[in-house]
């Protein structure tokens, strides 16, 4: 249902005990009550307006019910609170005392009222339950900041109480017969203006914190909850505020921290990580830990030019840092005042490079520029949360600003358009995006995003992660192209395929689907499972649905002489492994892809612990004749390599020998300079030999290695073959030439298990961070040689010659990266592959960093069991 009051933002909320009455606060100092239609727990009547409480002078934060709901309580920033009756609306009584503003209140089960001030005294009241008129009982304690929140618990004998101020972050734990404090909770870190009792009262919660926290504890002792890992339970998401940021001192650098120390326009607090931008036709970087000696040398906020100052200061209704003072020579020559209007408070600010301009970041977002005299003059649009940290660029380019909605983000100065958000997860996946929706991110990061698709205030929301549209918006390309243009919108316009807008692509929806049966969780023991899935109606028809079991491709099914699956129930038999197994079942339709999933437990063999084939395609160039002297740094060398095609050669012999036993058979193909014509590694030969996937069955494994030259077109990555030739305009030929999709379409396509090896000459450059996401969500594991920035080396000593990625790989397979129980596994030799191959770089003066992507359900899989 939808209750309207118009004008009027809603501040607080609370339900009577029964259900059929809704008491809101709002901003506008008036409560109402409302009759929600609810009778014994059933909706039987529509919802309306009973009364306006009318009295208040204040906002009303702080709304409550007698516990037989026959009267409501509020509280207002007027420093008062009042009792209504709730049969005909009137006042009861008008509570007088408190000496600040009245933040919360509680309502215990025998009627007691518990009531807290922003200076931190708690009163109890008689909200009249045995006939009391509300009068004041006594103070139960001041506990010295805001009281951002109360709780009894369900006996009444306890009240906890939380912080809204800054002088601590502690919780408390009051005892109210007594008035003593029983327990101090030191756990959080910032604010906690939300608290509860479980209901057996056994267990206390507690939100807030710098990073939103949700902390489970004993009221009794104190003492955290313990998770199944037996450290203290935690609720929390990835985001984490972002307390600084900062540019390098080329310009080429963002750096930001989510650690406090100190107040934010001082620039104290830490810059830990860092990404290199795509200036200058460069790749965009990744997040990447920034060496403190680094991060030193980064410029912050610059509160000072020439003889101009800026200063903050207390002021304002609500006692913050309201007053921002530009100075000339030690004299105020003008001032900015902020209210609740325009962000409450400075927390951040910073002259331009120019010294003309003053921005200054405020709560909720607010972030205006203003000239030396204090006027206005346009703002930045983006944030959702308190602007912690702000800096210019050296050139007056770029702003980065970082919040309290967990984001950073990067701006054009001059016209003030918000040009990228980044949102960097406490477990290391990222994801960046402009405001037109177009992103690029790690493997996992696109689950970090989506959009809310609002159907009206009438009707339930509907929710569309990043990941489900990843064929349309995973743009790396023009997140790089935004940043060097300063401008996402014209990023946009110049790009190739993105002539559509967000909003229209939304508007037709993604696959609809859910899995009916089995349960999640059963135990199964007949090697299968019946799994009945249930497809939506929806205007877009679905066009495939896949299914995946641990990661491994089991089946591909499309429709016969339809364009799409017809709405309803269908049902599938589902091969499942010994143990554990993640069934993901995926609907495609033009739009996008839904992904549903449930576990089950398998007893005993299964009909998935069999091995079938390996398929090994082993593709490496070393011979780029059409390519002449046209590659290097300078443009001006040999585009021949030298160990590429010894690469290949190696990789399929020792995946051959140490993962062939593990199958029943081999089907092996290696195209390389020097074979015979039909395994030269041609354009046409690579694209034959992709159909080698093809043949793939559930039970089977698919490895495919490629080295050589790649390059990055736009939005696509293009393999160089041996026959690659330049056509007019200096640009590849476009058949000479093999598209990355054509990769990709094989290893989505194949079953069974898919493992893809990267050793092109600059590795992750050259592979486009869009595939990446790609393979984690088709659930192809990906190794490559090197990290986006770094050459992927050589050396001619080892072996006759090899790249160090693939000779360290041939290593490890061959017995050096096997665990305890004697075998090679996906992980392990990761990391294996990290610590040789970064000792091997070390020897050349170098640094190289292998990746490992791992699948999204993909198992830790046995990869070789040496001899």
């Amino acid at each position: 249902a939808l209750l309207k009051e118009p004008k009027r933002t809603v501040s607080s909320l609370a339900f009577s005990s029964d259900g059929s009455r809704l008491i809101s606060g709002t901003i506008g100092s008036t409560a109402i009550l409302w009759d929600t239609g609810i009778r014994t727990g059933a909706r039987v009547a529509e919802p309306k307006l009973l009364h306006r409480l009318e009295g208040h002078k204040d906002e009303i934060y702080a709304v409550g019910f007698s516990p037989d709901g026959s009267r409501a309580v509020t509280g207002s920033y007027d420093h008062d609170l009042r009792l209504w009756r709730v049969a005909d609306g009137k006042e009861i009584a008008h509570m007088i005392g408190h000496g600040d503003k009245v933040r919360s209140l509680a309502v215990a089960p025998d009627g007691i009222v518990a009531s807290g001030d922003w200076s931190g005294e708690i009163r109890l009241w008689d909200s009249g339950a045995s006939g009391g008129d509300g009068r004041f009982l006594r103070v139960l304690a001041r506990q010295g900041t805001v009281v951002g929140s109360l709780s009894f618990s369900p006996d009444g004998k306890l009240l906890l109480s939380g912080t809204g101020g800054a002088a601590n972050h502690h919780v408390f734990t009051w005892d109210v017969a007594s008035g003593k404090e029983i327990v101090t909770y030191t756990g959080h870190d910032n604010v906690v203006i939300a608290t509860a009792f479980s209901p057996d009262g056994r267990w206390a919660a507690t939100g807030g914190g710098a990073n939103m926290e949700i902390h489970l504890w004993d009221p009794h002792s104190g003492k955290p909850r313990p998770g199944p890992d037996g450290k203290p339970l935690r609720l929390a998401g990835q985001g984490r505020t972002v307390w600084a940021a900062g540019f390098s001192a080329d310009g080429r650098r963002i750096g930001w921290g989510n650690t406090w120390e100190s107040a934010t326009t001082l620039a104290k607090n830490q810059l830990p990580q860092a990404l290199t931008l795509p200036l200058n036709e460069r790749a965009l970087g990744a997040p990447a830990a920034l060496a403190e000696a680094e991060a030193g040398a980064f410029r912050r906020a610059q509160p000072s030019f020439g003889g101009f100052s800026l200063s903050h200061r207390k002021g304002g209704a609500y006692g913050y840092d309201a007053i921002l003072d530009i100075s000339k020579d030690g004299r105020a020559v003008a001032s900015i005042a902020r209210d609740a209007t325009n962000g409450f408070a400075h927390l951040s600010y910073s002259f331009t490079p120019d010294g003309e301009t003053v921005i200054s970041g405020g709560s909720g977002g607010v972030l205006p520029a203003y000239d030396r005299a204090g006027n206005k003059l346009g703002k930045f649009v983006g944030h959702e949360g308190d602007v912690f940290a702000i800096a210019p660029s050296p050139d007056g380019r770029f702003l980065v600003s970082g919040a309290a909605d967990q984001t950073v983000r990067l701006w054009n100065l001059k016209t003030r358009e918000l040009l990228v958000t980044l949102f960097h997860g406490a477990d290391g996946e990222w994801v960046m995006f402009t405001p037109q929706g177009f992103y690029t991110s790690s493997p996992a990061g696109a689950r970090l995003i989506g959009w809310q698709i609002n159907h009206g205030p009438e009707h339930q929301a509907e929710y569309v992660a990043a990941a489900q549209l990843r064929q349309h918006l995973n743009r790396p390309d023009i997140v790089a192209r935004a940043i060097q243009l300063a401008s996402a919108e014209e990023a946009v316009r110049q790009a190739h395929g993105a002539d559509f807008k967000l909003a229209d692509l939304l508007a037709k929806p993604v696959p609809h689907l859910r899995i009916l049966s089995p349960e999640a969780g059963a135990t199964l023991k007949n090697g299968r499972a019946q799994v009945t899935v249930e497809l939506q109606p929806t205007s877009d028809p679905v066009k495939l649905i896949r299914i995946q079991v641990n990661g491994r491709q089991i089946a591909e099914a499309q429709p016969e002489g339809t364009p799409g699956f017809a709405p309803g129930e269908r049902t599938f038999e589902v091969p499942l492994a010994k143990g554990e197994n993640k069934i993901a079942i995926a609907a495609v339709n033009d739009t996008g892809e839904t992904v549903a999933s449930l576990s089950l437990t398998h007893e005993g063999e299964g009909d998935l612990d069999k091995r079938g084939t390996l398929y090994i395609l082993a593709i490496g160039v070393d011979a780029y004749k059409g390519l002449g002297n046209n590659c290097g740094e300078d443009g001006k060398q040999s585009c021949d390599l030298n160990f590429a095609g010894a690469d290949a050669r190696a990789f399929a012999e020792a995946m051959e020998k140490r993962a062939g036993p593990l199958h029943e058979r081999v089907v092996k193909r290696v195209l390389v300079n020097g074979a015979a014509a039909d395994d030269a590694p041609t354009a046409a030969n690579v694209q034959d030999a992709l159909g080698l996937l093809r043949d793939t069955g559930r039970n089977d494994t698919a490895m495919l290695f490629v080295s050589g030259h790649g390059v990055n077109d736009g939005p696509n990555y293009r393999f160089v073959p041996t026959d690659a030739a330049f056509g007019t305009g200096g640009f590849l030929r476009p058949a000479s030439v093999v598209p990355w999709y054509a990769f990709q379409e094989a290893l989505v396509g194949a079953k069974g298990r898919r493992i893809l090896f990267l050793d092109p000459c600059h590795s992750g450059n050259a592979f486009n961070q869009k595939l990446l996401g790609d393979s984690y969500e088709s659930n192809i594991v990906v190794y490559s040689s090197a990290r986006w920035d770094q050459l992927a080396r050589e050396d001619g000593g080892l072996g006759g010659g090899h790249g160090l990625f693939t000779y360290a790989l041939v290593e490890g397979v061959n017995g050096k990266a096997r665990d305890g129980a004697g075998e090679v596994r996906a992980e392990g030799l990761h990391v294996f592959l990290k610590s040789r191959v970064g000792g091997l770089a070390a020897k050349l003066s170098a640094e190289q960093e292998p990746q490992y992507f791992r699948a999204r359900d993909a198992e830790n899989y046995v990869l070789a069991r040496p001899e």
